[in-house]
């Protein structure tokens, strides 16, 4: 009883660590697209060049569509794309504060921002 619980115990514990190493791997240093980055404001985010990298932070204001929302840092305004799998069970109202990992894309009218992660600040 007591071997069979003492393996159970090393299991657990080397999946832990197995699942928090794939957790960490990647570069995180500047301009890596890493944790480490810091949210740019919009006006900047839609000067970048397209399939650009950003991270951009302010409230969802409403949704204009399916997975387009109107995203606004005080300043400025953009609309985001997110789809359905990049929500990961999370719940946001407009009053929420979010961090939206994506980058821009330039339409032939508009500019958005196609979200890759979105997190609730």
């Amino acid at each position: 009883m007591k071997k069979s619980y003492l393996k159970g115990l090393v299991f657990i514990t080397l999946a832990a660590g197995f699942v928090s190493g794939l957790m960490a791997q990647g570069y995180t240093g500047p301009g890596g697209g890493g944790a480490s980055d810091q949210p740019i404001a919009i006006k900047q985010a839609k000067t970048l060049r397209d399939h650009a990298f950003v991270v951009v932070e302010g409230k969802i204001e409403r949704a204009v569509g399916k997975k387009l929302y109107i995203l606004n840092d005080g300043a400025d305004t953009v609309y985001v794309e997110i789809d359905k799998r990049h929500w990961y069970n999370l719940t946001v109202g407009p009053d929420d504060v979010v961090i939206i990992y994506g980058e821009v894309d330039r339409e032939w009218n508009r500019i958005e921002i196609e979200t890759r992660r979105i997190v609730k600040k």
